[in-house]
């Protein structure tokens, strides 16, 4: 069940909702004529105070006679081709660094994985900003009853981004998650890389399992076609690899494959290289054989054999930096020179100072640590 600050917020949400030029567009909200509208007071209210996520709720208002009424004449934009695997693999996601600004949370350290957190107005407001940087790439977490980030002394605290669910307890992911993903699209990005619940390790393989397992069909039914051609999805954050079994590892990308995923991606924690068995893995038959993209975690400003050994058999070329000793490692093995019958692996710098990022590090120095990376010989940095 929500908290008191919550239900506030998300009823609030919806009345905003009820006035906006998106919504009902109703100048006076769920008040009509001085009269409150206790109709859809007492079922928007019902299903909040339940648990029932916001943009569940917004999704069904959108399905109202009134709602269509309103916006039988509104232009569509036509709904985009499927990326190149290349534009979706390689395509530019800014998850630290940019700072953009929100009718809902004002100055906001973008971190993409708030986005289902955020209203329909912010949403837009992001896309227009992101988009304006240069990112084609959208990111969405999976949000499945926890709060988005349960840590202090942050910005995504969960008083502002608290429980949410949009997977009824792990047992069916709402359509509105894929109306999220649809919307991403329609707003101008390429692709989209959603991130399943999957972290902590060994505990939470079977949870991202059931979630690919309900995630690949639902993509597939979109009025829009098959969506899993716009989407890579992710088992989780570093709280995945390591913390997964290598037979966990090359599990879940075979059950998202079987499930519809036409793209599939992991992220390792510092300095762990999935899975353990260096270029046999990404060769066919290997424990990586499914995966498409990985992405990788990199300690804050830490510039050592926990970067240098890992860019070595990770890119192409690889540029030695000259604070690395000439014997460390001279001849690291490529890993991804294979290439799969989809084509090459992707690997990203991913993750290397979103922590700091939300704690307020200066983006100078976020962008200093990017261009440390770049210089290395990474590409696309995120």
């Amino acid at each position: 069940m929500p908290n008191q600050e919550q239900f506030y917020n998300d009823f609030r949400a919806v009345n905003d909702f009820y006035t906006s030029q998106d919504g009902l567009q109703r100048p006076g909200g769920m008040v009509i004529g001085g009269v409150c509208d206790v109709e859809a007071m007492g079922q928007w209210g019902w299903q909040l105070s339940q648990g029932v996520a916001l943009a569940s709720v917004l999704a069904q208002i959108r399905t109202s006679d009134e709602w269509k009424t309103k916006h039988a004449h509104d232009p569509h934009p036509p709904f985009p081709q499927a990326p190149s695997r290349t534009d979706l693999l390689n395509g530019r996601t800014t998850q630290q660094g940019l700072t953009i600004t929100t009718t809902q949370f004002g100055q906001m350290p973008w971190w993409g994985s708030c986005w289902a957190w955020l209203s329909p107005q912010a949403r837009q407001e992001a896309a227009t900003q992101l988009l304006a940087a240069g990112d084609t790439i959208c990111l969405i977490q999976l949000p499945d009853g926890i709060p988005l980030y349960d840590e202090a002394n942050q910005f995504y605290t969960a008083d502002k981004f608290g429980p949410l669910d949009m997977t009824s307890g792990n047992l069916q992911i709402d359509a509105s998650f894929r109306a999220l993903i649809e919307e991403a699209l329609l707003l101008g990005f390429k692709g989209v890389w959603v991130f399943l619940g999957g972290d902590d390790g060994e505990h939470g393989y079977p949870i991202a399992i059931k979630q690919t397992q309900m995630l690949g069909p639902l993509l597939a039914t979109s009025q829009y076609g098959d969506l899993n051609q716009y989407v890579v999805q992710f088992p989780g954050w570093d709280g995945v690899f390591y913390g997964y079994t290598p037979e966990h590892v090359g599990s879940f990308a075979a059950a998202a494959r079987t499930a519809g995923a036409a793209y599939v991606g992991l992220e390792h924690s510092t300095a762990h290289l999935p899975v353990g068995n260096g270029t046999a893995d990404y060769e066919p038959g290997g424990l990586m054989t499914n995966y498409d993209v990985i992405l990788g975690e990199f300690d804050f400003e830490r510039y050592d054999d926990t970067v240098w050994q890992v860019l070595g058999r990770m890119i192409q070329p690889y540029n030695r930096p000259p604070e690395q000793p000439a014997g460390d490692d001279p001849h690291p093995p490529f890993y991804l020179a294979p290439v799969s019958d989809r084509g090459p692996y992707i690997y990203r710098v991913f993750e290397y100072g979103i922590y700091q990022w939300v704690r307020g590090v200066p983006e100078a120095r976020i962008r200093a640590a990017r261009e440390t990376f770049e210089s290395m010989g990474a590409r696309n940095v995120c």
